[in-house]
Formats: C-alpha cells, structure tokens, sequence
C-alpha cells in the first residue's frame, strides 16, 4: 500500500470507530428536547418525594400543602427548562454516563449518588427542601405557617 492510501484507509477506520462509539467520545450538545424531557422526569420525581414528604404532616393538611407543592414545582419546571435552554444556547455538553444515571433515577437519593458534574442536574437544594418539609411537619407540629414549599 502506498502512503496516501494508508492516511485514506486510517482516515476511514478513525471515522468508522468514532461512529460507532457514539457520544461517548464527542459528546452532542443540549438540545431543547433533552431540557423538556429531563424536566419532566425531575418534575414527576421531585413530585414524587415531596408527596412523600407531605405525607408525614398533618392528614387535614396534605390537600392543601400537596397543592402548593405541586404548583411550586410547575413552576420550578418552567425556571428549569428557561435555565437548561439558556446552558444548551451557551454550548453545554451532554454527559451521556450523567443523562442515563438521572433518568434512570425515581429518587433523591438516587440522583446524589450519580455525583453529577452537568450543571443542569441539581440535587443538594431539593434534599434541604425535603429537609425543611420533614423539619416543618415535627417542629411546626404540622401546622401551615412559614414553612416555604415552593424551590
């Protein structure tokens, strides 16, 4: 083989190996669908526990505060996917190990031990959020008060 076809040939086999290794080796950018779709798998969760949360208060309190939790986190939906769009316009990258540890994910826990390094996933606030929820509900003897459930 002559030399240029040995560079054709590496070309070629570079270009194949990187295609079949995917994202892993150049990672995509963020797109708009993966804001929606990462929102809404962190609204179902965050809803999820939180719930879970809520319901260690008080029982005649659950409707009411379960109500509030959900519009503060429809809300905190829409900041979310503002902030992601904002990342994925300034180039932000996918971590495709980070995106499926946190989509395969059901809970906070869950999410803190995926040791995220993407700024989109956040964790360490939603626990203190729980916290204040547990904290509200023993200290406040579950009473409606200052207690915020909004994020």
């Amino acid at each position: 083989m002559t030399r240029p076809r040995i560079a054709a040939f590496a070309s070629w086999t570079l270009a194949f190996a990187l295609a079949g290794a995917g994202c892993d080796l150049v990672p995509r950018k963020v797109t708009a669908d993966d804001c929606a779709r990462w929102n809404e798998h962190n609204a179902a969760v965050l809803k999820r526990e939180f719930g879970a949360a809520i319901r260690r208060c008080d029982a005649d309190l659950v409707a009411a505060m379960t109500k509030d939790m959900e519009s503060g986190v429809d809300r905190g939906r829409r900041e979310d996917v503002d902030n992601c769009r904002k990342q994925a316009a300034q180039g932000a990258r996918v971590i495709p190990k980070e995106v499926a540890c946190f989509l395969a994910a059901d809970t906070l826990a869950d999410w803190k031990a995926c040791n995220f390094t993407m700024p989109t996933f956040k964790v360490d606030s939603l626990q203190a959020e729980i916290a204040k929820i547990d904290d509200y509900c023993t200290k406040g003897n579950g009473r409606r008060g200052s207690a915020s459930l909004e994020r």
